[in-house]
């Protein structure tokens, strides 16, 4: 007979617990404040919630406790980290030597209690470093839907990035633990199954940017990202072979979730899902009434979010979050609605059959609810969302639940014999190619791509969804349902169509793409022009699919009138790849072939594959859109001749007129001696030609056109660009000078 459930409030005293020790935590990390505010409000947790329980029996008013709780103590932890001051920050733009431990994108400073972003990532190994670098902050915003570096970097401790990285000494993990760890889990693998099995079992995710890319286009992102899938895969082992411990192995399940997270480094997800097992498991060690799963995920909630308050803002940490309560709200429910009929007495071929129909449908139903949940942050994030992702989950997530352990196995055995390793790798190489070719299947089918959503968005996304979470539970009518839904519909597509209104004027976007050219054209009759797409020579870095496409959709653009490739060059051509397979475009432009040149041949094939239609423009065309005329200005024959072993001579330049007056000139990369064969007239803007070089816009270029504004599309480069020289000829004209290095993506538009 097993033993009653104490009801009374010390069946929260695991909770308890966690809530001092993590007052003593913080108040070793310096936070005296905090600690004491933390533990405070930890501790007297299981109180209120016992009190909620028993004098109202409604746990979701003890959640709803939780949030109130939330709103002070999340102010005054929020209040101290934006009070919080980088020690390193005196050193800003200095070249400085640290030291620390790397996890290949982070350096984390012993003894300073701060850490530093090293940009390009990879370039120091995992384990302790000194490195030399120049000391620059970090970066917000640079484009419309682009990354926030600063913020990223903030919510993890620091707010500064080293640049020309030198690295001077290494202890690299190979040579510890988790060296010999990596080394078993990956002997004899596949490259790319290398890469995955790293990613599952490690957390390691810097080297498989390539990866990283596919399994987010498939919608399998949350697979390679450390989350409760994994942890609770993990506990699920540790629970099995602990089975004949009884008390003990709650105890020893949450230890394990604890010592994992630690080691593998904090995420919110991991963080997320290792508060909800210790509490469950110590309660059930313990032998009391375990919180309702609504109470666990929110008192999860307040202790992490008491230690870092900025992680609210991490999307990690919403989409984690919102997974499970869409999990709860609807796909417990529907998987208990969808679940077939279990056989009295059945076969082995009807018991086979009843549990793939249950495995199916209750599969289906929460990866789905789980899906639907975080649609609206995931669409504002990404850009698009991937429906095949959907159904093809259901293959993806048992596949990486036998991956995990296999690969646990793997990296543990293998560590005290190599034999051990290569015997596992056998079932996971096969395993492992599998999950990737469904990840390449899904990133090949097409997907749904949106706009940015706010948060008036989001907050009517939750209201049309939400009340189904009830009439799934018998307690709404679904017409009560649906009338709240579409309402809520109602309401978004109003908003919308009054927010979205169609431009007046046409408008010029220089986008922010380092060291680089990649401009955007819009024009009131609804067309779009895309010149240049960016690149990064010498790197796998891909400016197209990281900055390039998703400030596209975020401006909600999601079909090009053209694509224009100045010329082949790398910085220019690199990033339109990417664009060309992601966005309908109607057809690509350009000034002169160059085959044999890497990106003109890839741009090509691309083209073909997409069956876009590619065109020569030259000289004397113009392409009209409305009361906007955009004008060739070079390259024809003539102009090229001579020059035929420069390709920056042979780049498009455009002029753009409104309303019959110019507005706009574009030069791509055209040296000063070409300036002489251009229409030139008097201009308002006039981008310059070469990212600023000494060798391009010619003073009389600017003598000629008059700007008010040059425009100077550059980066971090070795090159001195912009030239000083070409900055000082801005000026004499009366120009002033916007840079994208400085400003982040550039808007402008007509005056008239």
């Amino acid at each position: 007979m097993s033993r009653r459930l104490d009801p009374s409030p010390f069946g929260w005293a695991p909770p308890a617990i966690v809530g001092w020790i993590s007052g003593v935590i913080l108040q070793a990390g310096g936070l005296s404040l905090m600690a004491s505010a933390g533990a405070a409000a930890l501790a007297l947790l299981p109180l209120c919630f016992a009190f909620v329980r028993q004098r109202l029996g409604r746990p979701l008013l003890g959640a709803m406790l939780v949030a109130i709780l939330l709103v002070p103590a999340g102010y005054l932890r929020t209040s101290q980290r934006i009070a919080w001051q980088d020690p390193l920050a005196p050193a800003v733009n200095r070249m400085v030597v640290l030291e620390g431990r790397s996890d290949g994108r982070l350096l984390h400073l012993q003894n300073v209690g701060s850490v530093v972003a090293v940009r390009p990532a990879g370039v120091m190994p995992r384990g302790f470093v000194r490195v030399q670098g120049l000391l620059t902050p970090a970066q917000g915003q640079r484009n419309p839907g682009g990354f926030d570096e600063r913020a990223w970097l903030q919510r993890r401790g620091g707010s500064l990035v080293l640049r020309q990285v030198t690295l001077l000494h290494a202890r690299t993990d190979a040579e510890g633990f988790r060296g010999r760890l990596r080394a078993a889990l990956v002997l004899n693998l596949s490259p790319r199954a290398a890469q995955l099995m790293r990613a599952l079992v490690l957390g390691e995710r810097e080297d498989a940017s390539e990866l990283r890319d596919t399994f987010a286009r498939s919608g399998f992102a949350h697979l390679l990202a450390l989350s409760g899938l994994h942890l609770s895969v993990l506990a699920g082992i540790v629970a099995w072979l602990l089975r004949g411990m009884g008390r003990m192995r709650g105890l020893w399940i949450a230890v394990v979730s604890i010592a994992f997270t630690i080691w593998v480094g904090p995420s919110p997800s991991l963080v997320r899902a290792a508060s909800m097992i210790s509490v469950v498991s110590l309660t059930l060690a313990l032998e009391r009434n375990r919180p309702s799963p609504l109470e666990t995920i929110a008192l999860a909630a307040l202790g992490t979010l008491l230690i870092r308050p900025d992680w609210l803002q991490d999307l990690a940490f919403q989409l984690s979050y919102l997974a499970l309560l869409g999990i709860l709200a609807w796909g417990v429910p529907l998987a208990k609605r969808w679940a077939p009929r279990r056989p009295t007495e059945p076969s082995p071929l009807e018991w086979l059959s009843w549990t793939g129909r249950n495995l199916l449908t209750g599969g289906f139903a929460v990866s789905g609810s789980a899906w639907l949940a975080g649609l609206p942050w995931v669409i504002d994030a990404f850009g698009e969302v991937a429906v095949a992702g959907l159904a093809l989950n259901l293959i993806a997530v048992p596949l990486t639940t036998v991956l995990l352990p296999l690969g646990l196995a793997s990296a543990l055995l293998g560590a005290l014999h190599p034999i051990l390793a290569t015997i596992v790798n056998l079932a996971t190489e096969p395993l492992a190619k599998l999950l990737i070719l469904l990840a390449d299947l899904g990133a090949g089918l097409p997907s749904v791509s949106g706009s940015g959503v706010d948060a008036i968005g989001k907050g009517l996304f939750v209201l049309a969804c939400f009340p189904w979470a009830w009439t799934l539970r018998y307690r709404l009518a679904a017409w009560r349902a649906a009338l709240v839904t579409a309402a809520a519909l109602a309401t978004a597509l109003l908003i919308s169509n009054v927010g979205t209104g169609t431009l007046d004027r046409p408008e010029f976007i220089a986008l922010d793409v380092g060291q680089g050219d990649s401009f955007l054209l819009r024009f009131p009759t609804g067309d779009a022009i895309l010149i240049d797409g960016g690149g990064t020579p010498f790197s796998d870095y891909e400016i197209g699919a990281a900055i390039v496409v998703p400030a596209l959709r975020n401006l909600g653009v999601h079909r090009l009138t053209w694509v224009l490739s100045t010329h082949a060059d790398m910085d220019h051509a690199e990033g339109l790849s990417t664009v060309l397979r992601r966005l309908e475009v109607d057809a690509l432009g350009y000034g002169v072939a160059q085959p044999g040149r890497p990106s003109w041949d890839r741009l090509h094939a691309i083209a073909r594959a997409e069956r876009i239609p590619m065109q020569s423009l030259q000289r004397g065309q113009s392409l009209s859109f409305g009361q906007a005329r955009v004008h060739v200005l070079h390259p024809s024959a003539a102009s090229v001749a001579g020059h035929e072993d420069d390709p920056n001579a042979k780049s498009l330049a455009l002029r753009v007129d409104w309303r019959g007056v110019p507005w706009l000139m574009l030069l791509g990369d055209l040296p000063s001696e070409v300036d002489a064969q251009l229409a030139l007239l008097p201009v308002p803007v006039v981008v310059a030609a070469h990212h600023g070089s000494s060798d391009a816009t010619s003073a009389a270029l600017l003598a000629a056109t008059k700007p008010e504004k040059v425009v100077i599309s550059v980066g971090f480069n070795a090159y001195g660009h912009p030239s000083p020289a070409v900055l000082d000829r801005a000026r004499e004209v009366g120009a002033t000078v916007l840079r994208t290095d400085e400003l982040g993506a550039i808007r402008l538009q007509p005056a008239w």
